[in-house]
């Protein structure tokens, strides 16, 4: 009889272990699948991050135009008053051309943006806030 109940022993044990490593199988199938599901989900969150930094760039991109297309413009306007007794103009004339000849002799053309020298005086906040804004480019 003792052989007996070493055997219904040993198959206890067996299916003990059966079914620790059953129930470790599940816990690992459950982790595994956890962790597909955190995956995607962060794939989804990054695909969407990368979409909406695009059109932010995009957008961005498109305004940095507008604005270079505004300096331009106002640029022109400034050149086309060389001939003007203004001194804040002939002011900013001579230093965008010491700027333009300090480049082409360095040889650093567009290496520095160009820093606008400040309009100072009496009635320069005047003038600034008296100035037609509607002529402005559309971007």
């Amino acid at each position: 009889m003792s052989s007996r109940s070493d055997n219904t022993a040993g198959e206890e044990r067996a299916e003990l272990l059966i079914d620790k490593h059953s129930r470790h199988r599940q816990r690992n199938r459950k982790a595994a699948q956890k962790y597909r599901i955190r995956k995607i989900s962060s794939t989804q969150k990054l695909a969407t991050d990368v979409a909406t930094l695009e059109v932010t760039n995009s957008s961005l991109k498109r305004e940095a135009a507008c604005l270079r297309r505004e300096i331009l413009y106002l640029k022109d306007i400034v050149l086309q008053h060389a001939d003007c007794d203004c001194s804040y103009v002939q002011t900013y004339i001579k230093l965008a051309a010491s700027k333009l000849a300090a480049e082409i002799v360095g040889g650093g053309i567009g290496e520095q943006p160009y820093r606008y020298a400040p309009l100072s005086g009496p009635g320069s906040q005047q003038r600034a806030e008296s100035s037609p804004r509607g002529n402005r480019v559309s971007c």
